[in-house]
């Protein structure tokens, strides 16, 4: 499976199931964030370290952490669930908006659409609460104790990007003085 990640004029672009063409002259092209044609874990750092890309299994599993932050992605359906793991065009699709509108941007919708999130289940327990105090069911009940936990996670997660400081510098700071660091000691 020939899959990559570019970069070209500050867009990502996710690449599927395609080979190079013979007559590219360059054995790694510029553009080239991530290939994902060999069957090794990845890691990858970005916008000077504060944006850490970790991809498993010909990019099945794909995670990413900013700022120490693990971004998850949620499934809030009868059994409400987060995981880690997001897919390949989720992951370009998060790298584009770092790209156009910041991390502490990304961050903070990111903290918005959690916290918009958070009222939705806290609802669903509301009608979950009323529907169990005229009838109690115990497969209801069991929902009930998994939306509450879940809003629980989700109130962590809420807390934690809170404490994230927002550091007000483009991208483009962050990478350079990156670059300025490896090019100086490494």
């Amino acid at each position: 499976m020939n899959t990559y990640i570019f970069k070209f004029e500050n867009v990502y672009i996710l690449v599927k199931n395609k080979p190079f063409r013979e007559d590219v002259n360059s054995s790694i092209p510029t553009e080239l964030v991530i290939s994902f044609d060999e069957y090794n874990t990845k890691e990858i750092s970005l916008y000077g370290g504060r944006v850490n890309i970790t991809t498993e299994r010909y990019g099945d599993r794909n995670y990413i952490d900013i700022d120490g932050i693990s971004i998850y992605s949620f499934n809030c359906n009868v059994n409400p669930s987060s995981t880690s793991s997001i897919s390949l065009e989720t992951l370009v699709a998060y790298l584009n908006q770092i790209e156009n509108l910041g991390i502490d941007s990304f961050l903070d919708n990111y903290k918005c659409q959690i916290q918009e999130l958070k009222k939705e289940c806290e609802g669903r327990i509301r009608d979950l609460e009323q529907d169990l105090t005229l009838k109690y069911d115990d497969g209801k009940a069991m929902i009930l104790a998994t939306f509450k936990n879940f809003v629980m996670n989700l109130a962590c997660m809420i807390i934690m990007l809170m404490i994230n400081m927002n550091a007000g510098l483009d991208n483009h700071c962050y990478t350079t003085a990156y670059d300025n660091i490896i090019n100086l000691y490494f």
